[in-house]
């Protein structure tokens, strides 16, 4: 099983799961389809990651607003970083 996370570096952005985002078995949304909110515009990066096969994982960490998400264990499949402005 796989699973999306997202971290931001130089400006504040919240993510949602979206509604219609992709379901694994566990119940917990895959990351696939989200909506980004800006709340402080910068220039910065994006670091999104795949994970493969994480023992555990929290589509609401760091909470039900912001569902960066976080996961134990796994590796990575995709880690990119993508740069905006």
């Amino acid at each position: 099983m796989h699973f999306v996370t997202y971290k931001f570096s130089g400006a504040d952005i919240r993510v949602k799961r979206a509604a219609d985002d992709i379901v694994r078995t566990d119940g917990k949304k895959l990351g696939l389809k989200t909506e980004w909110t800006v709340s402080t515009a910068a220039a910065g990066k994006a670091n999104i990651t795949l994970v493969h096969g994480p023992t555990s994982v929290n589509d609401n960490s760091p909470s039900a607003d912001n569902q960066l998400g976080s996961t134990v264990g796994g590796e990575s499949d995709v880690d990119i970083f993508i740069d905006f402005h």
